[in-house]
């Protein structure tokens, strides 16, 4: 069974390395939380160069006046393909400054949408951000 003191050490790893490529690639100030981990013995385990999303697709994060105000925008990236986890960390990160919903600041994971699906975008499949709070 692993420690609290453990799996902060693994977590801040995680984080670290999260929040170092987001400084170098977005050009906003960094303020995502990377949660979307998996774990292995109760403990985090980095997957950030994992492929987070497998072929072409489209990531977007809606609009949210509630937390965003009436500035919120939603955004929507370019088509890419096969983004690890830390590409998903920066592009999360630059939403989050086009919605201005930094209260949900937690990177969950990213769902396929079932309303925008495969149905647009010439068959490219649109992803939603997964966040939490």
């Amino acid at each position: 069974m692993s420690s609290e003191i453990e799996y902060v050490e693994k977590l801040d790893v995680i984080m670290s390395k999260a929040e170092q490529y987001v400084e170098q690639y977005s050009d906003n100030p960094c303020v995502m939380v990377y949660s979307a981990y998996p774990t292995a013995d109760d403990l985090p385990v980095d997957n950030l160069d994992e492929i987070a999303i497998e072929g072409k697709c489209i990531v977007y994060l809606g609009r949210n006046t509630g937390w965003g105000g009436e500035e919120s925008r939603h955004w929507t990236s370019g088509v890419l393909e096969n983004p690890t986890w830390l590409e998903l960390c920066a592009l999360f990160n630059d939403a989050m400054h086009s919605v201005k919903d930094l209260h949900h600041c937690f990177l969950e994971g990213v769902t396929l949408d079932g309303h925008l699906g495969e149905s647009c975008n010439e068959g490219v499949p649109v992803y939603e951000f997964c966040t939490g709070s």
